[in-house]
């Protein structure tokens, strides 16, 4: 049940108008974090991953880590030389058993030119960083469906994001663009703990919630 009250928290602060990030899991002072707007699925995958949210929600499987995002990114122009425009959906879960599981649906979009890839998620480790404890995510999982002629259906894509609400200082959420390559190197990144090399960039749109269920439990 205590499980179960902490999801439905985490999606509620994913929907509510404002994103309003208050404290779940401690009643100290929290510095206030610059809140963003909002954003709703609009794709088939984006519903998808909302669907796989509600259904987090009301598992009676025991649960270890939870990982959810419904938020948009840019890369600046000074990176590539064009602004780049990121909106990344997903909604992960590993289980106490230690298996993975959960859907995605990224999409990036340069100079009126989109790119979409979504799919399922099939792993994921929680690191610390910006000061926060376990606020770090490293998934990856396996594209099923996308309109890039570039990359095949059965390739892997992996990203890391960042959950600031908790850490110290007013920090934005952040996420990184997305890598792609097979299933070795996937699970090579998944499993090591070497922070981000190219970003990461702050979210400026919604939000992204990384939990350590075990912890936060163990703490109340």
């Amino acid at each position: 049940m205590r499980i179960t009250v902490l999801i439905l928290g985490l999606l509620a602060a994913l929907s509510a108008a404002g994103c309003a990030r208050e404290s779940i899991v401690s009643t100290a002072p929290v510095p206030t974090v610059q809140e963003t707007e909002p954003i709703r699925a609009h794709t088939v995958a984006e519903l998808a991953v909302e669907r796989r949210m509600a259904e987090i929600s009301a598992t009676s499987n025991p649960l270890s880590q939870v990982a959810l995002s419904a938020c948009e990114f840019d890369v600046p122009p000074e990176v590539f030389g064009v602004l780049v425009d990121n909106r990344l959906f997903f909604a992960a879960v590993k289980a106490t058993s230690g298996d993975v599981s959960g859907l995605f649906s990224y999409s990036q979009s340069v100079e009126g030119e989109s790119f979409n890839f979504a799919g399922r998620i099939t792993c994921m480790h929680l690191y610390d960083f910006d000061g926060g404890t376990l606020n770090r995510a490293k998934l990856g999982g396996v594209v099923d469906w996308t309109d890039d002629e570039t990359i095949p259906v059965g390739t892997f894509i992996w990203w890391q994001t960042i959950d600031n609400r908790l850490s110290p200082g007013n920090l934005h959420d952040k996420s990184t663009l997305s890598g792609f390559g097979d299933e070795a190197a996937n699970e090579a990144f998944c499993n090591s703990p070497d922070p981000p090399r190219f970003g990461p960039w702050d979210v400026d749109k919604g939000d992204i919630r990384v939990r350590d269920l075990d912890g936060v439990v163990a703490a109340n």
